[in-house]
């Protein structure tokens, strides 16, 4: 999500300008930060910044292409369990903590779990050779060698969340930088047909 927010920010404030600075290397602390958040964890903004929640999305399974399970339409947490979970670390993620939270109350424990200096698309990478199963946002565009599938019953949500410094940005710019997400998310889940498809199964408009 972050080129496309900052593309369409850069388009709407040209007089803007951005430094990327690397997940706690910031000194003095950065004016803006996009998240991936899970419900439930806890994320408190501290006094001197403000936080927005934009679009909430499941969390699927990205297999190998050739995987056993590839033809399942949604497999349930239970068939992975012989699989290493390979976690990224560096796309702002809460990966670990939402792993561990959604295993507490599970019969089963994976093979191993392996975190990763990767972000969501890098992260496909050791996946397609079959070094293992990632979880990843259900919005992430499909690649060659991995197949992307929805969770039995969906048991994993991710949010993602603009955190800002008040003193750097004030409410009309966070209102422009939101807009800029959201619609850098939709134009993501636009190339997810794997989404597309859960979404048709899962949700019914309702009856008149």
């Amino acid at each position: 999500m972050l080129p496309g927010t900052l593309a369409r920010v850069r388009h709407l404030r040209p007089e803007l300008r951005f430094v990327l600075t690397p997940p706690g290397d910031a000194e003095p602390p950065a004016d803006l930060a996009l998240l991936l958040d899970h419900p439930g964890s806890g994320l408190r903004p501290t006094p001197p910044s403000a936080g927005r929640a934009g679009a909430t999305e499941p969390v699927f399974v990205a297999l190998p292409a050739a995987h056993p399970l590839r033809h399942h339409a949604e497999p349930a947490p239970t068939d992975l369990a012989g699989e290493c979970r390979l976690l990224p670390t560096a796309d702002g993620g809460c990966w670990l903590a939402l792993f561990r939270a959604a295993h507490e109350s599970t019969p089963f424990t994976p093979a191993a779990v392996r975190e990763l200096p990767y972000g969501r698309r890098e992260v496909l990478d050791p996946v397609a050779p079959g070094l293992g199963a990632a979880p990843v946002p259900g919005s992430t565009a499909p690649v060659p060698g991995v197949a992307v599938r929805p969770l039995l019953g969906t048991p994993l949500w991710l949010r993602h969340v603009l955190l800002r410094r008040r003193a750097a940005i004030d409410p009309d710019l966070a209102d422009t930088l939101s807009g800029a997400a959201t619609a850098a998310y939709r134009e993501l889940a636009g190339e997810a047909p794997h989404l597309h498809d859960w979404a048709t199964r899962t949700f019914r408009p309702p009856r008149t």
